[in-house]
């Protein structure tokens, strides 16, 4: 696992409610009535998932790193990574600015269909001037969080690590 700090442009937050409007719609479609299924989070979740897509992708263009990223726009859901780097496939992973957890859905994590080998987890964790803000930023390889404590949330089962455990 490792962990650094990135400062982006805070006009993101702005940007990922306007992209999110598509997979909001798509989630309403696709998922209405199943398990996974968010409700009235589901705009909420879609932002956060832009804005540490946005984030991650900031990420990479500031360490001169060559990547591919899925299309923040569509309402299907795709089952693949969100970024790829040579060969690392790297699914992105919000963490809210107060969360005390890094957390993966089980099920997800245990998809043999999503061909991930590593997670990026984003936390803004505050706005530094008017124009930007800062966001912590670990990278967790897949089989590392195989190991981690496995728990019940409100809707799922998660794979969690609590953060004060990775300094």
């Amino acid at each position: 696992m490792t962990k650094s700090k990135i400062t982006y442009p805070y006009l993101f937050h702005h940007i990922a409610k306007e992209l999110s409007q598509d997979r909001i719609k798509g989630m309403h479609k696709n998922y209405k009535g199943q398990a996974n299924y968010a409700g009235k989070n589901t705009t909420k979740y879609n932002v956060q998932g832009v804005l540490a897509e946005l984030i991650a992708q900031e990420y990479f263009l500031q360490n001169d790193t060559e990547y591919k990223a899925l299309s923040f726009l569509g309402t299907e859901p795709e089952i693949e990574a969100d970024i790829i780097v040579g060969s690392r496939k790297i699914d992105v992973k919000y963490i809210p600015t107060h969360g005390k957890l890094l957390l993966v859905n089980y099920n997800a994590h245990n998809n043999k269909n999503k061909d991930v080998n590593e997670y990026i987890f984003i936390q803004p964790i505050e706005r530094y001037t008017y124009s930007t803000a800062k966001a912590t930023i670990w990278f967790v390889d897949h089989e590392d969080v195989s190991k981690w404590k496995v728990e019940k949330q409100t809707r799922n089962k998660v794979y969690e690590k609590k953060i004060k455990d990775t300094y």
